[in-house]
């Protein structure tokens, strides 16, 4: 078996209803149809923080304040082809921003809750107990 790859993952919350933003990956994309907490995998020499920025920003055009990041938690989830460390990270955010999609296909706000109702990625699940 590989090692396991380290990956970010982000819960942005709206400050208005508290609702969490989760995302659809695109045609083509590992996973295809499956929501997810957006992120990806950290590179060498990068901090969680810096990897999930990054990887905001390159999926999204949005630009994550790190004053705002909170540590949720960190699980290991074995995929048939490999395994994952996922480290999610929560930020609530005032304003709504406009999304330029690269990797999705869309985004949706709900509440945790209203998470199992869709096709939700295999390692994001048990972060929704966390989140309610």
């Amino acid at each position: 078996m590989s090692s396991v790859i380290e990956v970010v993952a982000l819960a942005l919350q709206r400050q208005s209803d508290l609702k969490f933003m989760i995302a659809r990956r695109g045609p083509g994309q590992n996973g295809a149809g499956d929501w997810e907490f957006p992120g990806g995998k950290i590179e060498p020499q990068e901090t969680q923080t810096e990897s999930l920025i990054r990887e905001i920003n390159e999926e999204f055009a949005f630009q994550l304040d790190e004053q705002k990041l909170v540590f949720v938690g960190t699980r290991e989830h074995n995929y048939p082809e490999r395994v994952i460390r996922l480290h999610l990270w929560r930020a609530l955010i005032a304003v709504e921003p406009v999304f330029v999609l690269s990797e999705h296909d869309q985004v949706t706000w709900c509440y945790p809750q209203e998470m199992q109702g869709y096709p939700m990625s295999a390692a994001d699940i048990p972060f929704i107990e966390k989140l309610i």
